[in-house]
């Protein structure tokens, strides 16, 4: 298949990278993972391991390393529904929110802290959550 393909080739890289978050289109709908790390196949070979903090993200926080430290985890968003929400599927288990709603992404960056918005075109906020790179966490794992 060549969605896993780009998926095992493409994502090790941003991973290797520290990159802290990857936004895509393609289905229209929104969707939002929780901060994982070496997750590539189908939703079936999904491990406890990949994820690296399963809260939601709103409240508190996903907190990372300061710099770009491999593997310390990246959130995975799908924002394709600014024109058209379409009806496919809202269950794979990686995602913390999945919305058939339009709407855009804002994304803010100040300081350490990266702050994104699903906002609805009627202005309403329908997902919230915040990357925050900190000196005192200290994560660097690898793919198993």
């Amino acid at each position: 298949d060549r969605l896993i393909e780009m998926r095992e080739n493409f994502l090790p890289v941003l991973e290797k990278a520290g990159v802290d978050l990857v936004l895509s289109g393609h289905s229209h709908v929104y969707e939002r993972s929780y901060l994982i790390d070496c997750h590539y196949g189908e939703s079936d070979s999904l491990k406890p391991s990949m994820f690296v903090d399963k809260r939601v993200g709103r409240d508190t926080p996903y907190r990372k390393p300061s710099g770009l430290i491999p593997h310390a985890g990246t959130v995975y968003s799908v924002v394709g529904s600014s024109s058209y929400a379409d009806k496919g599927p809202l269950d794979h288990p990686v995602m913390a929110v999945a919305k058939r709603e339009l709407g855009s992404l804002l994304v803010d960056v100040v300081g350490n802290t990266l702050t994104a918005r699903f906002i609805t075109p009627k202005g309403e906020v329908l997902d919230e959550y915040r990357i925050v790179k900190d000196a005192t966490v200290k994560r660097q794992r690898e793919c198993r």
